[in-house]
């Protein structure tokens, strides 16, 4: 984290430049990351920025990865552990308070848009395309599930 991003270091009271990181000792069968996706300065504002979710993870003992900007780090892993995504929650509007959600789930290698009672297949391509829009968007991927491999669990 730099620059208007940097960290508030409540010891120091003052902003420093710091790193986000995830470490696991253990490694879950779903793992759930939550995009922070409001911005809570003087006023609210959504981070609308467009984004990549990978696919896979594949996580090893003393492996250091990238995971939207966050530095993985795995302990204690003897084998090595595939996660796939699986899911995505989508929230349209730019407010906290108010907007829709919609949420896509990957069933039997088919992605399924579940929106209000409104139940529908999406391309895979078509749905990357909603999390990375050639311009920002109101509509923005903030949380992703990734299952283990049968094999892993």
């Amino acid at each position: 984290l730099r620059g208007e991003n940097k960290y508030f270091c409540t010891n120091c009271n003052t902003h420093v430049e710091a790193r986000r990181h995830y470490r696991f000792a253990a490694l879950p069968d779903i793992l759930v990351v939550h995009l922070k996706r409001f911005s809570y300065h003087i006023t609210q504002r959504k981070i609308c920025s467009p984004i990549t979710p990978p696919t896979t993870l594949c996580l090893r003992d003393g492996q250091q990865d990238q995971l939207f900007g966050a530095e993985i780090v795995v302990l204690f892993c003897s084998t090595d552990y595939v996660l796939a995504l699986n899911g995505m929650v989508f929230h349209s509007g730019f407010y906290n308070s108010s907007g829709h959600y919609s949420a896509y789930l990957n069933h039997h290698d088919e992605w399924l848009c579940f929106d209000d009672s409104i139940v529908s297949a999406v391309r895979t391509d078509r749905l990357f395309e909603l999390c990375s829009p050639l311009s920002e968007s109101s509509n923005t991927a903030y949380l992703f599930f990734y299952v283990a491999n049968e094999g892993d669990v």
